[in-house]
């Protein structure tokens, strides 16, 4: 009986006292950490078969918080390993755990379902105190199977607040003592409610630890990483994020190595620190990033859509974004990132001008940075790109440029490559630049910070097509290029420019729209530069200037010359500007050249056309004015052709020079309205033939101009023609005197007067002088048919028109029959006549109020015969105070009969035609100052 009742209690104690005993002890464990309220719904313990289950654990902290509780555990072990210091687990079920996990912010205590954990604050080991060697325990840990299922961990530090649900979680194959083998785990569950998946292996127990992992998760709230990305200078982060990643790693005694691919997928992504970040959509697809602690190589490509960043006071906004990693490597202060960059839509503003552009791409191949030090090979291509805000508006639909660049810090930077532009343009408030198209290669430069020009430049080769510079306001246009091309250009950045040479083709300049307009002034086929420069300041060079195909429209007005005077800018200098200099050895104008002549200053306009125009100027050089620049000049005007030779001082204080030129069949009507404002003459013919001698010196004029003028004829002249005020004698009466047989008129005309004076005026002098020369040139002929030229005046007469009147023949009173010195006078005449065809002669006879009182008094006698000789007898004759009307008309009669008998003389007996000579109503004259005669009027 007691035997059996022993054998009874030890086997009711061998299946109660396990099952108690496990109680009793997590009951008392979890009281140990403070648990007050713990409850378990049941237990068993099997150890025969290694078998554990436990039902419904439940403890609480005294505080009332979240409960610790676990649904199931189900253990089964085998008692056989245990002797080999080897705990073995076959299977380990863990169901309905939930675990609240909490760290205040700025506290190292964590708080588990209320009750806080305290964590070791041992100090890190020092040089002085190594660290303490702990023996490693023989133990060993087999676990085949660990399954978690339906649980949850509430995890709360700080701003990172994380809800992480475990569907299933299932480890296997950790042997502890068995290294080499994996590790192999598998988690289905969500984080903040976003769903999570994560499969991979481990090697825990390895010297070298490493594991693998794939991560697929869909809506991830960036937030929950926000305490880990400030760690690395990232704050505000929002965002809800789809990750696939798959990621290698190893803990070496040199750090951790990780690799990793995968994509990610960010909608509304938000960022606060360190720059402003808003946008519709980003997504990185990581190709593959290798991390070994100390340097990182990635290849990935990252894509965006409506992102606006901003690092005050500069905001970069784009529609969409593209970046290309093939790869990113940085390690310490070093990065080099070879792939590209593309977006679309980009603006940028803030400091500076403002940026945008309808679509950007940068390649880099690669892009090199080690510190401040940036070398960069690669390309650029933007369209639809626009400065503003800043300085001058830049606009251009394309721009490439491909090379290197590289750069120390802001202030040293250049770049070498090949840039390509279309459709630009360059504004300010006054004046716009538009280019169709450019290409350039070779080296720019930054400048020192207080250069006139932030850069500098050595081109190789430049092109630019279809450039245009015109004024905003006012319709004018300034130059116009179909092409300039330039080879061996030199930009420095005190503003100076060189080129070994340069080319334009299709230049036009000065034109103006409007009412008011005008055609273009100049415009040229081609222009030729060798070695052209300018120093920035003042001085412009060239070794030659070759202008081909060039036409220059001048026309001038009242006041000034059309085209060719600019409003002033505005804008005052605080200093005045340095003369300009130029220096050039060689200038040639020809090829098709012409020159279109307008004066508009005249009553009635001039115009004239001179081609081909052809000009070669040498030793051009402002900076020695005293030196002569040679000049060879030939064109055509209509028939007519000009030749001029000689050379100038053009920039001498007074300027000065010599000219040798001839003008040959120059047509003379086209030129009548210099004549008219002149000389009030107008021209029906004639031609012009002549030559210019003279010079300049020291601002003194002194010249002579041979001339011929044949057919010369004018049109009904103005009798108070300033020709004849200066002249003193009828114009038509000089033109005729002036004609020689061959109806041809030389005259020689000196031109004086000071160039430097601002009254004298060439057109105005060469007037002065043509009256002048014609003057004495008249005086000359008539001198040598009349030595008695004295008596030669200006009458008026016959209406009141001037006439040239010569030494008039005299009659006693009357009486009309001619003396001997009388016929000689007429002989004189007669040969003048002979000599020149045109001229004609009118003879007017005049009698005087004495010669018809003698006849009165005459009549009286013959009538009174006695009574007149009583009367003269006792000498009482009476006086003839008037005329009787009988006398006046013998007076007239007597008048009439001097001047045709003068004319039958020349007619007659001098050999002058009949149609040449004419005679006036003879007149008779109160005055009896001159005496009976007969004027002789040319």
């Amino acid at each position: 009986m007691a035997a059996a009742i022993v054998v009874g209690g030890l086997t009711a104690g061998w299946l109660v006292l396990p099952d108690a005993g496990l109680r009793w002890g997590l009951i008392r464990t979890l009281r140990d950490f403070g648990m007050v309220d713990v409850s378990i719904a049941g237990s068993n313990l099997s150890l025969f078969d290694g078998h554990l289950k436990v039902k419904d654990v439940l403890a609480r902290a005294p505080l009332g918080s979240s409960a610790l509780g676990v649904g199931d555990i189900a253990l089964r072990f085998r008692w056989g390993p245990l002797f080999s210091k080897r705990l073995a687990i076959d299977h380990l079920e863990l169901t309905g755990v939930t675990i609240d996990l909490r760290r205040e912010a700025g506290s190292d205590v964590f708080v588990l379902n209320g009750l806080p954990l305290a964590l070791s604050t041992e100090p890190p080991p020092t040089a002085d105190a190594p660290p303490v060697v702990v023996a490693k325990t023989a133990w060993g840990i087999d676990l085949a199977e660990l399954d978690l299922t339906d649980s949850r961990l509430l995890f709360a530090s700080g701003s990172l607040k994380a809800d992480i649900a475990i569907r299933r979680l299932l480890v296997t194959n950790l042997h502890s003592q068995d290294p080499d083998l994996p590790v192999a785990f598998t988690l289905e569950g969500s984080l903040n409610g976003a769903p999570v998946t994560m499969t991979g292996t481990v090697l825990p127990f390895v010297p070298e630890p490493s594991f693998t992992l794939t991560l697929t998760s869909g809506g991830l709230d960036l937030a929950l990483f926000q305490e880990a990305l400030g760690e690395i200078g990232l704050g505000g982060a929002k965002g809800a994020v789809d990750l696939e990643a798959a990621v290698v790693g190893k803990l070496t005694d040199t750090g951790p190595t990780v690799t990793a691919t995968g994509k990610a997928d960010i909608k509304a992504p938000r960022l606060v620190e360190p720059v402003g970040l808003n946008g519709d959509h980003l997504a990185l697809d990581l190709k593959q990033a290798v991390w070994d602690g100390t340097r990182l190589e990635l290849s990935a490509d990252l894509t965006g859509s409506g992102l606006t960043m901003s690092a005050p006071p500069v905001t970069v906004s784009a529609a969409a974004l593209r970046i290309e990693a093939t790869p990113l490597r940085w390690e310490g202060r070093q990065w080099s990132w070879q792939g590209s960059l593309g977006a679309e839509t980009l603006a940028v503003k803030g400091s500076g001008p403002d940026i945008a552009a309808a679509a950007l791409h940068l390649d880099a191949a690669p892009a090199r940075l080690d510190g401040n030090h940036l070398i960069w090979r690669g390309g650029l291509n933007a369209t639809g790109l626009a400065l503003t805000g800043s300085g001058p508006d830049i606009a251009a639909a394309t721009i490439r440029w491909t090379g290197q660049a590289e750069a120390n810090g802001i202030a040293s930077a250049n770049a070498d490559g090949r840039l390509e532009l279309e459709s630009g343009r360059l504004a300010e408030s006054d004046f716009a630049v538009t280019l169709g198209k450019a290409r350039a290669e070779g080296k720019i430069e930054t400048g020192p910070a207080k250069a006139a020009l932030p850069i500098g430049a050595h081109l190789k080769l430049l092109t630019a097509d279809k450039i245009a510079a015109s004024a905003t306001r006012g319709a004018r246009d300034w130059m116009a290029a179909n092409r300039i091309e330039a080879a061996g250009l030199t930009l420095s950045p005190a503003g100076g420019l060189a080129a070994t040479r340069m080319g334009v083709e299709g230049l036009t300049a000065l034109r103006r729209g409007g009412p008011a307009g005008y055609p273009w002034r100049v415009e040229a086929r081609s222009l030729r530069f060798d070695r052209p420069a300018y120093d920035g300041t003042s001085a412009v060079s060239a070794g030659s200037a070759d202008i081909a195909g060039l036409t220059l429209r001048v026309t001038r007005t009242e006041t000034g010359l059309l085209g060719f005077s600019f409003p002033a800018s505005g804008k005052e200098s605080s200093s005045p500007a340095a003369p300009l200099t130029v220096a050039l050895n060689r200038l040639t104008i020809g090829d098709g050249s012409k020159l279109w002549f307008e004066d508009r200053s005249l009553n009635e306009p001039v115009r004239l056309m001179a081609r081909p125009l052809v000009l070669t100027v040498t030793q051009l050089d402002s900076a020695h004015p005293d030196r002569d620049s040679p000049f060879d000049l030939s064109a055509s005007i209509g028939n007519a052709t000009v030749v001029a030779s000689g050379a100038l001082r053009p920039f001498a204080d007074s300027p000065g020079g010599r000219v040798d030129a001839r003008i040959t069949s120059l047509e003379l009507p086209p030129l009548s309205p210099y004549l008219a404002e002149a000389l009030g003459v107008h021209l029906s013919t004639g031609h012009f033939d002549g030559t210019v001698r003279g010079g300049a010196t020291n601002g003194a004029l002194d010249g002579q101009i041979e001339l011929t003028l044949s057919n010369l004829f004018i049109a009904a002249p103005d009798p108070n023609a300033p020709l004849v005020r200066q002249t003193g004698m009828p114009v038509e009466t000089m033109l005729d005197l002036l004609r020689g047989s061959d109806d041809r008129i030389r005259l020689s005309i000196p031109v004086r007067g000071r160039l430097d004076s601002p009254d004298f005026d060439v057109s105005d002098a060469v007037a002065q002088a043509v009256a002048g020369a014609v003057s004495s040139t008249v005086m000359a002929t008539l001198k040598v048919a009349f030595p008695f030229t004295a008596l030669i005046s200006l009458v008026t007469d016959l209406g009141g028109d001037n006439h040239l009147s010569l030494a008039p023949l005299g009659f006693p009173p009357g009486s009309a029959a001619l003396s001997d010195e009388q016929r000689q006078t007429l002989d004189q005449v007669a040969i003048l006549m002979r000599g020149r065809e045109s001229l004609r002669l009118t003879l007017c006879g005049k009698a005087v109020i004495n010669e018809g009182q003698a006849l009165t008094l005459q009549r009286r006698n013959e009538e009174r015969p006695l009574l007149s000789r009583l009367e003269r007898l006792i000498g009482s004759e009476p006086s003839v105070t008037g005329v009787e009307p009988a006398d006046r008309d013998a007076l007239i009669g007597l008048a009439n009969r001097r001047a045709a008998t003068a004319k039958n003389y020349l007619s007659e007996q001098a050999g002058i035609a009949a149609d040449r000579l004419f005679t006036c109503r003879g007149v008779i004259e109160e005055n009896n100052d001159k005496g009976p005669r007969v004027d002789l009027l040319l």
